[in-house]
């Protein structure tokens, strides 16, 4: 397991949430349209948890640029991200017939073809994934952003022009995304301006996670401002609830067409910033209840961000939600269908943290073993 005395408790809990925002995002019941209050509340923490990858990105960006060895720190990207999530993709090509219910795990293994390995190479070359594993498109995004590493990492120091050019760069950035979103709902002519980007979304919003780190670094000092924190919350509160507007202005035109729930908005980079300005204007201290928390379950969100989807899917499978669903009225009560998701949402993620401190026990007894052993030889 990692060495929480090197960790740093503020950092993990941006992880956590954005991690506990991903699994919301997935757990929540069909949008219910055309049901008055229950269409609104449901958009508005649709929009609260459409932010979760945004943050992670950003969390990425804390540390990642402290490191200027280019190859190590592909190495490190490649132990830590890809190998669990090359296993995971793998095992979601193998099991993904168990999943849709169409036969039992070992069959669907067992039943692998080759051809099931080509389709997810194809998809893979194509900077994709299959449906099957459709949450782990983040290995695709973060890879891009791996490739454009060596040009972010000149941007991400303290010296005056590389200060300048990464503002720009977010600028630039965050106008595209409000240029964009305003085309989507016709109040802008710019609706496709893709060659115009400054970068990808995910490494503009590395490049904010850096930023916002040496905020907190120059600016707060690990002690608690009541001004940043309010800050925090209005970014996080305003856009999503601008998002709701936006998104039904879409839907009296475009019906079916979800644009403002979806991660890569205006409203999703403001309110991630948000988030991580309420957290960097608290007091983490690593001797709390919440640093502790934090220094504990930082280190497995990357694991149940991976391994959540199937969980949540063995829920369904067993009925588990719809039990809940029907026991609350979640399709007709706002209240129900809140205390719905936040019910399933903890419960996901809190068995999918205690399934990864115990795939990290495990591999900690069999390092230790294959050790001894290898020191009695």
């Amino acid at each position: 397991m990692t060495n929480t005395k090197k960790r740093d408790a503020a950092a993990d809990l941006v992880k956590c949430i954005g991690c506990l925002l991903v699994v919301l995002q997935h757990v929540q019941t069909p949008l219910q349209t055309g049901k008055g209050a229950l269409t609104i509340i449901h958009l508005f923490v649709s929009g609260l948890c459409a932010d979760g990858v945004m943050v992670f990105f950003a969390a990425a960006g804390f540390f990642m640029f402290r490191d200027r060895n280019i190859l190590r720190r592909y190495r490190r990207s490649f132990i830590s991200v890809y190998i669990p999530g090359i296993a995971a993709l793998l095992f979601y090509m193998a099991a993904h017939r168990w999943m849709a219910g169409e036969t039992g795990l070992i069959g669907s293994i067992a039943g692998t073809r080759p051809g099931d390995l080509k389709a997810l190479a194809f998809e893979l070359l194509h900077w994709s994934v299959p449906s099957y594993a459709g949450h782990l498109w983040y290995l695709a995004e973060y890879l891009k952003c791996l490739i454009l590493y060596p040009l972010l990492m000149f941007v991400c120091t303290q010296e005056r022009e590389a200060v300048i050019v990464r503002r720009g760069i977010l600028i630039l950035g965050f106008l595209w995304l409000l240029i964009r979103d305003t085309g989507v709902i016709g109040l802008s002519p710019m609706k496709h301006i893709a060659p115009f980007q400054a970068t990808t979304t995910p490494a503009m919003m590395m490049l904010a996670g850096y930023e916002l780190r040496q905020f907190r670094e120059n600016r707060l000092s690990g002690k608690f401002h009541a001004g940043v924190l309010i800050m925090g919350i209005a970014l996080y509160l305003l856009p999503n609830i601008a998002r709701i507007w936006m998104q039904l202005r879409l839907w009296s035109f475009e019906p079916d067409n979800n644009w403002f729930l979806n991660w890569e908005t205006a409203a999703g980079a403001l309110a991630a910033a948000g988030i991580i300005l309420v957290v960097f204007s608290l007091p983490v201290k690593r001797e709390g209840p919440a640093g502790r928390a934090a220094l504990i379950i930082g280190p497995c969100t990357y694991g149940v961000y991976l391994i959540h989807v199937c969980v949540v899917n063995r829920m369904d499978r067993f009925g588990l939600r719809d039990r809940l669903i029907a026991l609350l009225n979640a399709y007709e009560s706002p209240a129900g269908y809140v205390c719905t998701v936040l019910i399933t949402c903890l419960f996901v993620f809190s068995l999918c943290v205690l399934l990864i401190l115990l795939w990290h026990s495990v591999k900690t007894i069999i390092m230790s073993v294959c050790s001894k052993r290898t020191g009695q030889s």
